[in-house]
This record gives structure tokens, C-alpha cells and sequence, in this order.
């Protein structure tokens, strides 16, 4: 990956306003903080800020101590279709506008580092905390923006015929410019035949479908994305 695909999809530290502190402890190596480096990135296990499907750890880190980004960590053998999901994804999204992205990877022999743009705050936690700085913002108009990318999010990942199978508010991502992202495809499915999706029920119980809370094998199906989306 070349300087341009940075330059594109990870934006210049000085941007980054709520990470701010911990990306200058990152950079200070006087700082104490214990930090780790593989290959081009750089993180510390003290500055997790969540945690992905498949026991998959999300940190703040920097791409050759310069760029900010979120690493996912991954345990070796169990993110075989997390990697083919993100391949698709790489390939097939240069013009998609609210879709996480992968910039770079990384691995050891014990884990796989995914890095992606460092985004500021998701849905979740705009919507629980009552002094979250962007709560106040929120009037009609803004709620009905956010919603639509969202559907535009949705839409894209449909075009690329993958289903994310678990949509709910701490999936959906706010970058510094208050745009929405999708992210953690970690159990999301690419489908070739159809729209209809054989699978074991997946998903968070409280943000799925009817369909995706039993027990048994269940259609899976783009409507059920969307329909994802409306208990969001």
C-alpha cells in the first residue's frame, strides 16, 4: 500500500480530537507507555478502545509513527473469512463512501493486525452517553442525515454482495468529519447465488432480525440486513 492510499483514507493527526493524548504517548517514547511494533504498526494493549466479533481486540495505533489508525487484532486460524470478506471489500470498494477500510495488515505468529482509519466515536455510545459531546447535535435533520448514510453504507456493502450479518450501534462509526462508516465484518458472509444466505443464527440479540435469533440454521437474506438497520 503506497503513501496515496493513506493520504486518502486516514487523515493527518492533527485531526484526530478525541484520541489526541494517547496518539502523542504512542509517538513519545518517554512516555512509560509499553508499547508493541509489527512491522509498520505500532500500538499499546493499555489504549484498547473495543472489542470485535470472534474475540477480536480493537487499539489505537499509528502507521509508521505518523498516521493514526485502529488495529484490529485477530487470532491466528479464526479470521479466514474475515480475510476473504476484506478482500472483497479492498477490491471492490475504491468508490464507496461509508465502508471501513482496511489500509494495511500485519502478523505474527500469533495474530493478524488490520489497520483502518481511527474513527472518533460509534452510534452506540452517542446514543447511551448522555455527555457525549455530539448527543447535543443530534436535532431532526442531523438523525435523518445519519440515517441515510447509514442505508447508503448498507447499500454499498449489498452491491459488493456481502451480508454484515451483525449490525447494531457500536458497528456504526462516526469519523472526525461526523461522516458514518460501517465496520467489524467479522462474521459478515459473501453470497454468490440468489440473495438468500443458509447460515447458523448470528448477530447481537437485541439489534437482529427475527429470523437470526434461533437456534437453528436460518435464511439469511439482504432484507434482514435492513431490517437490522431499523432496530438500530
Amino acid at each position: 500500500m503506497d503513501e496515496r492510499d493513506h493520504a486518502d483514507n486516514i487523515k493527518p493527526f492533527k485531526n484526530q480530537q478525541r484520541w489526541a493524548h494517547q496518539l502523542e504517548q504512542l509517538l513519545n517514547k518517554d512516555s512509560g507507555v509499553c508499547f508493541k511494533s509489527i512491522g509498520r504498526l505500532s500500538f499499546s494493549r493499555q489504549y484498547k478502545i473495543a472489542d470485535g466479533s470472534n474475540g477480536a481486540q480493537i487499539f489505537i495505533g499509528l502507521v509508521d509513527e505518523q498516521w493514526p489508525v485502529a488495529i484490529k487484532r485477530l487470532n491466528q486460524g479464526t479470521h479466514s473469512m474475515e480475510q476473504t470478506v476484506n478482500k472483497v471489500l479492498n477490491e471492490g470498494m475504491q468508490g464507496s463512501k461509508h465502508l471501513l477500510r482496511n489500509t494495511l495488515s500485519e502478523e505474527d505468529d500469533d495474530f493478524l493486525y488490520l489497520a483502518s482509519p481511527l474513527c472518533e466515536y460509534n452510534l452506540e455510545e452517542i446514543i447511551e452517553n448522555k455527555g457525549n459531546p455530539l448527543r447535543p447535535q443530534l436535532t431532526a435533520n442531523k438523525r435523518a442525515s445519519l440515517t441515510y448514510q447509514l442505508m447508503l453504507g448498507i447499500a454499498e456493502l449489498h452491491q459488493l454482495n456481502i451480508l454484515h450479518r451483525d449490525l447494531k450501534p457500536s458497528n456504526v462509526l462516526l469519523d472526525h468529519n461526523e461522516k458514518i462508516l460501517l465496520g467489524d465484518f467479522g462474521i459478515s458472509r459473501q453470497f454468490t447465488h440468489g440473495t438468500t444466505l443458509l447460515t447458523k443464527a448470528m448477530g447481537t440479540l437485541c439489534s437482529t432480525s427475527p429470523e437470526n435469533t434461533s437456534n437453528n440454521r436460518c435464511r439469511y437474506k439482504k432484507s434482514s440486513d435492513i431490517q437490522d438497520c431499523c432496530c438500530i
